[in-house]
């Protein structure tokens, strides 16, 4: 699965793939697309203090697939599709 990553916030390069490699992995189990093709991770994360992750996932036909929610250093991250929890 390829996937693109859009950050809503400028974080340094050593922080993006930080959690780009970690959250790769979870996407790939828990959000699957309805489509064959390249996924879009729209990423925001609060100031330092707070490092707070929030994400959305979409298929390459721009539906929504999933969001979560999670710590910034992605050791407790929550899938949420259609209203549930995965």
């Amino acid at each position: 699965m390829n996937i693109n990553y859009n950050w809503k916030r400028e974080i340094s390069k050593e922080d993006k793939s930080y959690i780009e490699e970690r959250i790769s992995p979870l996407i790939a189990q828990d959000c699957k697309p309805c489509h064959i093709g390249t996924i879009s991770v729209s990423l925001y994360i609060d100031n330092p203090l707070d490092n707070n992750l929030e994400g959305e996932v979409n298929c390459s036909c721009g539906k929504k697939v999933c969001s979560f929610q999670g710590d910034s250093l992605v050791k407790t991250i929550s899938f949420n599709k259609d209203e549930k929890v995965i």
